[in-house]
This record gives C-alpha cells, structure tokens and sequence, in this order.
C-alpha cells in the first residue's frame, strides 16, 4: 500500500485538493495520518475512481456509491490494510510468527504451539491472498 499527498491525489484524478478533503470528511476516502504535518491518503484507494462512469459517460464522481462491487470491497481492503498493518505487511513470514508465539507462551506444549502458527499461517495467507469468487456471465 502506497500512501500519497493530497497534492499527488488532485493531479493523478485531476480535481482540486479541496474536492478529496470533502471526499474524505465524508468518508469516501480514508486518510492515513501525517508526515511532516501533511495528510495522506491510500493511492491504491484513489485508483479506483480514475476513469468514467460507464453509464453517464462523464468523469467519476469520488464517492464511494460510484464503486461497483468489487471495487467496494477492494476500497474496504485498502482502509482495513491501514488500520492493521501487521495482518498486510508481506513480510510476516512462518519464523515471526514462531518466535511471536514463542515469546507469549512459553507454558504451552511444543506440538500446541506448532498448531497455533500453522493455524495463524493459513489464516493469514487467506487474509493477504484471498481467492476469487466466480462470476456468472451476463
């Protein structure tokens, strides 16, 4: 996840730097806190409203009620990667998780902990690569 300046955000959907402050006052785009005293936001989440609205034909309003489906459930991966980064961070791996576990139990039996991280894995790789659904043709 990359998170960028209002600045960067008005130049990549060509709008004003006032228009996304409304759009994130109402909630349709999640800021992601300061650096250097500047607000940022989610670029991945600004990708989504690049483009025309396929029925009016005009530039994409940036509002969450101009997304379709999926591209709801991808803004709401995007915001929830923000709040809780360790579930996202590609870097968690097998061994972090082991020495995690390690440190929190250390009463609890070898073949226990072993469960745990291999349940914790699994429920991470589902949480970071989540499998397509199928969609039925039109």
């Amino acid at each position: 996840m990359k998170l960028i300046y209002y600045d960067e955000a008005a130049k990549i959907l060509g709008v004003s730097i006032d228009v996304l402050r409304q759009a994130a006052a109402r909630g349709d785009l999640t800021r992601a806190g300061t650096e250097g005293n500047r607000q940022r936001l989610i670029k991945e989440q600004i990708m989504l409203f690049i483009g025309t609205n396929p029925r009016t034909g005009r530039k994409r309003r940036i509002s969450c009620n101009a997304l379709s489906m999926e591209e709801k459930a991808l803004w709401n991966r995007y915001a929830e990667e923000l709040h809780n980064p360790i579930v996202t961070t590609s870097t968690v791996n097998e061994e972090m998780v082991r020495r995690a576990i390690s440190e929190e139990t250390s009463t609890i039996a070898d073949a226990v902990k072993e469960e745990i991280v291999r349940n914790l894995m699994a429920s991470l790789g589902d949480m970071l690569h989540p499998k397509a659904k199928a969609v039925a043709p039109r």
